[in-house]
């Protein structure tokens, strides 16, 4: 038996780093805004504020990678492009990617369409091997995949 949870909340904005509420297994998903102090856009940042956002979203990765379980972190743009993953084969990286991109927009337009107002903000997927959690944020999805625990 699978199931799908999809879970929202009014739309808010996150500050650099902002720790999501525990949904499972004790794994709580701190999402990440850093990168786009690393992208190129309007904003000039310095040097050592992208070493300083590059340093937390490393030790944010090592974080969650130490959690018993856990098989996989990647976070991708909204086109479903892989920044960065700890998934080392590249086509099951992109697979994942893009699927869970598709599925996550797919999951806000239905809470959206319930009620305008409101924003999906966490996505968890169970199938019989493992789970899926999904934390979308406006420029960036976080995904971090793990193993059921019988």
């Amino acid at each position: 038996m699978c199931s799908l949870l999809a879970s929202s909340s009014l739309l808010y904005s996150f500050p650099s780093i902002t720790s999501l509420p525990t949904y499972s297994y004790g794994i709580a998903f701190p999402f990440i805004n850093l990168f786009s102090n690393c992208r190129v856009t309007g904003h000039r940042s310095s040097f050592y504020s992208t070493r300083q956002a590059m340093s937390e979203i490393a030790e944010m990765f090592q974080r969650i990678s130490q959690r018993p379980n856990v098989t996989g972190i990647i976070v991708v743009d909204n086109e479903g492009t892989p920044i960065r993953s700890t998934i080392e084969d590249t086509t099951v990286q992109n697979q994942y990617a893009h699927l869970i991109t598709s599925l996550a927009a797919k999951a806000r337009h239905c809470v959206r369409d319930l009620d305008p107002t409101n924003d999906l903000c966490f996505l968890r997927i169970r199938s019989k091997k493992n789970e899926i959690m999904v934390a979308p944020d406006k420029d960036f999805i976080l995904i971090v995949i793990q193993n059921i625990v019988e």
